[in-house]
């Protein structure tokens, strides 16, 4: 199973973007160039990109000490619990872009007057995208993606690729943000909190003040986005999918350039 996403981008001004953990062991080389060309695009890239420059931007925050308390910002469902029921958590809020903008605004950055469409297991990626226009131009789930290859009578070919640099491939399953991490301050904490009860008592805690000097990977799914709400109920398989990513992701680095952090910068405001 992949865990990948894909951005499909043509000289048509369209763009067609999706992340592979609900199909059945696809390669994604495969869905970069098969799957685009079926639904009438030129070509994929995957969003773990989008996720290595993130994950990089978490990294200088905690080398810098800018915040004593971190907590990622890939969810936007987090981000949106924080802003309306916890703002006094929201000075905790990693103040970076999720890897759906920062891949969409790298490919945009890249590829003139092109238009991004990111699918995913996420409901909460159409509010992000709309709460933030100009990068995610729109955002379908894996469902409807699955409706969409029952339509034009695509079947994806099962396979595995192995690319060693694609280390941020781990990033939708609990903990991969921090695997994928250098987490090698001895000042901070580093910790994993997923599913909908444990994020309300970290925030409480936070609230509280029980909590210093630590980054707090935080989703709001059980089992983070693997756990999505939005995939057809029949290929929900946590532990299976979470065996296949650890397969599927390199140990090293993407190869990608690092945008100056002025551009990653993302307004947490309600």
């Amino acid at each position: 199973t992949n865990a990948a996403e894909l951005l499909v981008f043509s000289d048509r001004c369209q763009v067609y973007k999706a992340r592979c953990a609900d199909f059945d062991d696809g390669k994604a080389s495969l869905l970069g160039d098969y799957l685009p060309t079926k639904l009438g695009f030129d070509e994929g890239e995957e969003t773990a990109i989008g996720a290595s420059i993130v994950k990089t931007e978490y990294e200088k925050i905690i080398a810098e000490r800018r915040q004593k308390i971190i907590i990622s910002t890939c969810c936007h469902s987090v981000n949106t619990l924080v802003e309306k029921y916890y703002p006094e958590a929201l000075p905790y809020l990693a103040t970076v872009l999720s890897p759906m903008q920062a891949h969409c605004q790298k490919i945009k950055q890249e590829h003139s007057g092109v238009k991004t469409v990111f699918i995913g297991p996420c409901i909460s990626k159409k509010a992000e995208a709309e709460a933030y226009p100009g990068l995610v131009d729109c955002v379908l789930t894996f469902e409807e993606l699955s409706v969409w290859l029952k339509q034009e009578g695509i079947t994806i070919e099962q396979g595995e690729d192995h690319l060693e640099e694609s280390r941020a491939r781990l990033f939708p399953t609990s903990g991969g943000i921090l695997r994928t991490m250098n987490c090698d301050s001895p000042d901070y904490t580093y910790m994993v909190v997923d599913g909908i009860e444990n994020v309300l008592a970290a925030l409480d805690d936070i609230k509280e003040g029980r909590l210093k000097k630590c980054f707090i990977e935080m989703s709001i799914c059980a089992g983070s986005c693997i756990g999505g709400p939005a995939m057809e109920r029949e290929r929900r398989r946590p532990i299976t999918d979470t065996i296949a990513v650890n397969r599927y992701a390199g140990r090293k680095d993407f190869v990608v350039d690092q945008p100056d952090g002025k551009d990653l910068i993302k307004d947490h405001r309600f």
